[in-house]
């Protein structure tokens, strides 16, 4: 008895866990990744250091966004295609029609 799931909420479940993965890894980075660079690679403490924070930062910024998509696909659920606008699906044409 095979059970069907909306591939939606599959997608957004499995985006939201790789978010969650990421600020993990990020957290992890930023906390031990400098001291990890400078023990096991022999890099400079201070560039491993800025490396670890680098490398957190964008991580974090990547869960932010996976995480932001994954809720903007579970709110369509009426199969239009999912936009990145960060102006929540607005458009210039019902802004400016002044002009």
């Amino acid at each position: 008895m095979p059970i069907s799931t909306p591939a939606k909420s599959v997608t957004s479940s499995l985006l939201k866990g790789v978010a969650k993965l990421f600020a993990v890894v990020g957290v992890l980075s930023f906390f031990v990744g400098g001291r990890a660079l400078h023990e096991f690679s022999g890099f400079d403490r201070m560039f491993g250091e800025m490396t670890g924070i680098f490398l957190a930062a964008v991580l974090g910024l990547i869960a932010v966004l996976l995480k932001g998509l994954a809720e903007r696909m579970e709110d369509h659920d009426n199969g239009e295609p999912v936009s990145l606008a960060i102006s929540d699906g607005k458009k210039d044409d019902e802004s400016d029609s002044d002009h």
